[in-house]
């Protein structure tokens, strides 16, 4: 039972048909063009390489401790079949996307689990993404501060649950081990050390963190492993200490 898985308005302006119809003549004479990136087929070759870079990339990251077991449906892997391509210069504006997704729980029928057990040790979903957007996991209005943790080979963040209003009065109300496993979420960044650095550099700031892949010739190309957790914080925390950076940042394309 996994549960992975505005209405905008239109503001029409009103040009006179004229103004559309010299526009358009001005294209047309002069030969002008649309320019710039256009979404492309990656290769399958390239697709591949993507996919055997996910698979070991999911490989290094260890499962949660027990008593946590991985869902029926096991790792999701999707490899992004497209990416912007820039037709004048003939290179890829950033390279193709990967992701796994993992799932987590706590067997309710263990006889040995406690209450206790089963209130605190909520699911814990893991998420693998090659060449992503630097964005953090977050908890939606309910998420506070983003802090770095000092882990060694990464940069890595954290949010936990508490904001003002009613989830600070529950955070105040819990006890100490309540505290100790409320929802949080984990973002860990492994790149080369200019994209760490811009992303350290923007956190400090408050700011969002940057999307630096740049260019790539060929589409494999892996600059920037992200790895989200969302989950009980100690579980999560103890996790994230567990994952080789390392051994990840070997994979990053050289």
């Amino acid at each position: 039972m996994s549960p992975r898985n505005t209405r905008s308005r239109l503001l029409v302006v009103a040009v006179p048909a004229l103004a559309i119809a010299a526009a358009i003549a001005t294209v047309a004479l002069s030969g002008a063009a649309v320019t710039g990136p256009a979404m492309k087929t990656i290769p399958a070759v390239a697709q591949s390489t993507l996919r055997r870079s996910l698979e070991k990339a999911a490989g290094l990251v260890p499962p949660p401790e027990k008593p946590y077991v991985l869902d029926s449906e096991g790792a999701k892997l999707e490899i992004d079949p497209r990416a912007p391509w820039d037709p004048t210069s003939r290179i890829w504006t950033r390279p193709g996307r990967a992701t796994a997704e993992l799932y987590y729980e706590t067997p309710g029928d263990r006889p040995e689990a406690s209450a206790e057990e089963r209130e605190l040790l909520g699911p814990i979903e893991v998420s693998i993404e090659l060449n992503g957007e630097s964005r953090l996991a977050d908890l939606g209005s309910e998420g506070g501060t983003p802090r770095i943790l000092p882990l060694r080979d990464a940069v890595v963040v954290e949010i936990s649950t508490i904001v003002p209003g009613s989830a600070e009065e529950r955070v105040a109300s819990m006890t100490p081990r309540q505290s100790a496993f409320r929802p949080a979420a984990l973002t860990m960044f492994i790149g080369d050390p200019r994209t760490e650095a811009g992303i350290r550099s923007a956190l400090k700031r408050g700011s969002d963190p940057p999307s630096a892949l740049g260019r790539a010739r060929n589409p494999a190309t892996l600059r920037l492993i992200s790895i989200r957790l969302h989950g009980p914080k100690e579980p999560i925390e103890v996790l994230a200490q567990r994952i080789p950076a390392a051994s990840l940042r070997a994979l990053l394309s050289r």
